[in-house]
């Protein structure tokens, strides 16, 4: 069991900043890693997700929702990772400030959501429409397919169907 915290310089202002580190099973997936970096002084924050128990090669994977009971699949992400749904336009790429998480689709779907009212402010209309259609797929009212691709392998779509397509 990996577990641990210890003080390192922030990357972001220099002063100390906390490092987490610990080891979670992840049902039908494996272990993994997660390590987070928070700096209390500058807001600095990074998380991500590494795979233990699983290969580093490059892993695409898609879902189809089309039912409530599709939102529970379990997405994990690192920071590595691109996901897309093309049929709400939504699609978070791999950065420098990218993190990585474990989550599901419902989350995944709260997190685009409180993405785009945070920058609704410069485009009302066209926020306001994207987020009603994230408001239907997250009741289970509209379909749309999920895709996650990662080129370090420590990302996967983990439910009652499988989900690898690379």
């Amino acid at each position: 069991m990996v577990s641990g915290t210890m003080t390192i310089d922030c990357p972001q202002c220099g002063k100390k900043a906390k490092f987490v580190e610990t080891d979670h099973e992840v049902e039908n997936f494996g272990t993994v890693i997660i390590t987070t970096l928070s700096c209390e002084h500058c807001s600095f924050r990074f998380s991500d997700v590494l795979s233990v128990t699983k290969g580093k090669n490059a892993k695409k994977f898609k879902a189809e929702i089309q039912k409530p009971e599709d939102l529970k699949t379990k997405i994990i992400k690192s920071s590595t990772a691109k996901i897309k749904i093309p049929e709400l336009g939504l699609e978070v790429s791999p950065g420098p400030r990218s993190d990585g998480y474990i989550s599901n689709i419902e989350g995944l779907l709260e997190r685009f959501q409180q993405a785009i009212e945070i920058i609704s402010k410069t485009d009302k209309k066209k926020a306001t429409q994207i987020l009603g259609q994230i408001k239907k797929a997250r009741a289970g009212q509209k379909k749309f397919t999920v895709l996650l691709e990662d080129p370090s392998g420590n990302s996967a779509l983990v439910g009652d169907k499988n989900f690898k397509i690379d």
